[in-house]
């Protein structure tokens, strides 16, 4: 079966900082709550046309037919870079981290 997407509930005037989505046909989730814990931003001196952001982002996943949900934490680093006044050069890197609550966590070798 196929997944969709039946809802997205996003109020950024209560909370710009959690977003919820329905699905249905996952069979890992009925619902995923998505949560921003950190922003990050600066200009580094003397880098003229840079600008570095980041988010601390949390997925929480519910369903009816798992026992426990899945949680995962990550975080996206974004640099911009001015080449000229018409284009800026985009890189994004993604950082997952395992959650200490997951049993996987002890298997870590760098808790």
């Amino acid at each position: 079966s196929k997944c969709e997407v039946t809802e997205v509930l996003y109020s950024p005037e209560q909370d710009p900082n959690r977003l919820t989505m329905r699905v249905r046909g996952s069979k890992n989730a009925e619902r995923i709550e998505l949560f921003v814990n950190a922003r990050g931003f600066e200009a580094p001196e003397g880098e003229s046309g840079v600008f570095l952001a980041s988010e601390y982002r949390r997925q929480v996943t519910f369903s009816s037919r798992v026992l426990q949900g899945y949680n995962c934490n990550y975080q996206h680093f974004r640099s911009f870079q001015r080449l000229d006044p018409d284009s800026v050069k985009l890189n994004i890197l993604t950082a997952a981290y395992i959650d200490p609550l997951n049993p996987l966590y002890m298997q870590t070798f760098d808790k």
